[in-house]
């Protein structure tokens, strides 16, 4: 007989250790770029992906709970 002994651990599951992805649109059809910036990737502008119906899009795998962010505009 063969036994499996898993080392144990002091991390157990909670919400507050998992990510889930969240969408984020920004509508700014005559931007040349579009960037989220929060305190979830401290505060560095993470390039948005512009859609042909002028929106821009990104998705974020973000932690359970409150997170700041700002989206920056660029218009030229």
């Amino acid at each position: 007989m063969k036994a499996v002994i898993e080392a144990a651990t002091n991390q157990l599951y909670s919400a507050h250790n998992s990510l889930h992805p969240t969408n984020f649109y920004c509508s700014a059809p005559a931007a040349k770029s579009v960037a989220l910036a929060g305190d979830f990737n401290r505060w560095h502008p993470m390039p948005m992906s512009h859609r042909v119906d002028g929106w821009w899009y990104i998705q974020v795998e973000l932690p359970h709970g409150d997170n700041q962010l700002v989206s920056l505009v660029a218009v030229s």
